[in-house]
């Protein structure tokens, strides 16, 4: 077990480290510093018991290959978003334990051009039926049911947003579950914004026009070409430790 962790310690500052050094690869539109960042978190955080336990999930049993790949990419979402709108980080929570920008993240990740939440805003009533005609692109943040079942989580759940990216979310979600609620909540925290910012959010990430469509689509892109971009850094990490491993086994 010792062993297992300090090789996992060295490819974790190993791999950052050659993200850094390779940023002019052919995956150049991913930033490297802040892959390099998502990358070690995610190292630390998904395959570990203590991280799930701030959600009172036990995953024991469970292998942690694929849910690192999945916190690499909801995480690059999530600082993308968060560098398009620098004071999203600070506009306060939705809910206790649930930040807006959270919200407002999960509501990024790209969908069709005929759904749309303006229009639920615009009612400022979670019951109306503009709401309920867009409850599709809601359930991200408003699931209706809780993630954690007997304090276990199904392994279709590791691909779930705020998971990786907000474990207090996950807590505070279950606290309510009521979709409605769920939904007011958001409303009620984008009303709270100044009127710029909240026509920054829409014009920029959430809206239906062009420009907020395609910077959505532009961003899942990126976050997935950033898992790409992992996996060819940890491979050449790991072909240059096995060739290191050769040359000391030969003598040379």
């Amino acid at each position: 077990m010792m062993k297992f962790m300090i090789k996992s310690l060295l490819t974790i500052l190993v791999t950052s480290s050659a993200l850094l050094l390779t940023a002019t690869s052919s995956s150049a539109q991913v930033n490297i510093k802040a892959l390099s960042e998502v990358a070690k978190s995610c190292q630390e955080d998904a395959s570990v018991s203590k991280y799930y336990a701030q959600m009172n999930i036990d995953i024991h049993g469970y292998d942690a290959s694929g849910p690192l790949q999945e916190c690499i990419r909801h995480r690059y979402h999530y600082s993308q978003v968060l560098s398009k709108l620098h004071w999203l980080n600070s506009s306060g929570e939705m809910l206790p334990g649930y930040p807006g920008s959270v919200a407002v993240a999960a509501l990024s990740l790209p969908t069709p051009l005929d759904v749309n939440i303006v229009d639920c805003i615009a009612t400022q009533d979670a019951s109306s039926k503009e709401c309920q005609d867009n409850i599709a692109r809601f359930r991200i943040i408003a699931r209706g049911f809780e993630y954690r079942k007997n304090n276990s989580l199904a392994s279709t759940d590791f691909d779930n947003y705020i998971i990786f990216v907000c474990p207090s979310c996950v807590v505070a979600h279950d606290d309510v579950v009521d979709k409605q609620k769920m939904i007011a909540a958001f409303i009620n925290w984008f009303l709270s914004l100044e009127k710029p910012r909240r026509k920054e959010l829409i014009s920029t990430i959430l809206g239906n026009e062009t420009l907020a469509y395609e910077t959505r689509y532009n961003m899942d892109k990126e976050a997935w070409a950033a898992i790409s971009k992992y996996e060819e850094t940890s491979k050449m990490v790991e072909q240059q430790s096995l060739e290191q491993r050769r040359q000391e086994l030969l003598g040379k």
